[in-house]
């Protein structure tokens, strides 16, 4: 068999460190790349699509569609539209714990799923759990057979005890002493007292029965008729009479004390 051979005709290029091929030479737009005479040298080089297969074509032409490529929007987020709906809501329900453990191989991963009687769950008295398939960064360590523990597959996002919860006094931790009525009461007396400074002046002294009434440290008494103002005095000098009025008793209670001056 012959053997094909290529000739070539090159020459000393201007720089004269070189060679240029001087023949043979043609143009690409002369030159079809097959025999279907369809696609020449340049449209190849020149159109991009040329170079990629059917598949390639389909995922750069449906941006964010059926095959295609995902686009993210304008913060790098993955767009709403492109987001699998079984990974934002509740597509799968357990009747139990037990049974959420077993079926875990068909939850993916941060996928939420509901288990209708979740009281196995220790932090569960009764009634459904909400459960998020957390992620498996370590087989060794997370058991899809439990919940809510270190090493748990699941962890709990809501439960029907949290739904309308009414809160007992009772069961309120760290409240006060009081009990509802002594605070119910106390709110129904407050007042406030402009005079207070004075008022804490008067303080009460005596036995059972024979209180008296004491002002800044002395005791003040009444008449029978209300009318008429003892001072009770224990001893010291009698105030002068023109820090009493009309009618106003003095009563020395023990001992003696000198009379006034004029």
């Amino acid at each position: 068999m012959a053997t094909k051979r290529l000739i070539t005709i090159q020459r000393v290029d201007a720089a004269g460190t070189g060679y240029d091929i001087y023949y043979p030479k043609t143009v690409g737009t002369q030159v079809y790349i097959d025999n279907t005479e369809t696609t020449t040298v340049a449209q190849h080089v020149v159109d991009s699509n040329l170079h990629i297969t059917a598949a390639e074509r389909t995922a750069l032409t449906g941006k964010n569609g059926a095959n295609g490529f995902l686009q993210l929007d304008a913060q790098g987020f993955v767009p709403t539209a492109n987001i699998n709906p079984a990974l934002l809501a509740i597509t799968t329900e357990f009747a139990t714990v037990a049974a959420l453990g077993a079926g875990a191989s068909t939850v993916e991963t941060g996928q939420l799923v509901m288990v209708t009687d979740a009281s196995a769950d220790t932090t569960v008295t009764s009634g459904w759990a909400i459960y998020r398939k957390r992620v498996d960064t370590d087989p060794a360590s997370l058991d899809y057979t439990k919940v809510n523990g270190d090493d748990a597959g699941w962890q709990k996002i809501a439960e029907s005890e949290s739904i309308d919860v009414v809160v007992q006094w009772a069961n309120i931790q760290n409240k006060p002493s009081s009990t509802v009525a002594d605070i119910d009461d106390a709110v129904t007396k407050r007042h406030v007292h402009d005079n207070k400074a004075v008022i804490d002046k008067f303080t009460e002294s005596g036995t059972t029965g024979s209180e008296v009434i004491n002002y800044n440290g002395n005791a003040l008494a009444y008449t029978k008729d209300n009318t008429t103002f003892t001072l009770v005095e224990t001893s010291g000098t009698v105030p002068a009479a023109s820090t009493l009025k009309v009618g106003d008793f003095v009563f020395v209670e023990s001992g003696t004390i000198a009379p006034a001056s004029p």
